[in-house]
């Protein structure tokens, strides 16, 4: 049996957590690997979710933020899919990666995206300073 291939992306916080009225959830993605990165980001429903930016390249070692946002509607099971391709530093348009390489599947990341009741929100006390 091979050993599994470590992946090169990785993004924290590993879960995006929502109410069903929506918000903003934001991520952390950091390249592990040795090797530039072009990396799209995937939705599994494009009417409730936004994320900010689409496209983006990561250098080695390096990390790049990532917005979230979740317009109101019903609790649903959703997910994130990062798609990404090693790339040239004189790559220059993050799409035109993934246009060139259409024929070749990309190592892919999953977020998985959990919509949370208001009762489940940890109450937080507020005191007088």
């Amino acid at each position: 049996m091979a050993a599994q291939k470590e992946p090169a992306l990785s993004v924290d916080p590993e879960m995006a957590v929502f109410l069903p009225n929506g918000g903003k959830s934001e991520h952390m993605l950091v390249n592990i690997s040795e090797k530039r990165l072009a990396v799209k980001v995937r939705c599994s429903d494009n009417s409730l979710f936004r994320v900010n930016p689409v496209y983006m390249f990561i250098e080695p070692g390096s990390c790049s933020n990532l917005v979230i946002t979740r317009l109101p509607g019903p609790p649903k099971s959703d997910k994130l899919v990062f798609h990404y391709f090693s790339c040239e530093s004189n790559d220059s348009e993050p799409k035109e990666v993934f246009k060139i390489n259409s024929q070749r599947s990309p190592e892919m990341l999953k977020l998985p995206i959990n919509i949370i009741s208001a009762e489940d929100v940890p109450k937080v006390k507020l005191t007088k300073q």
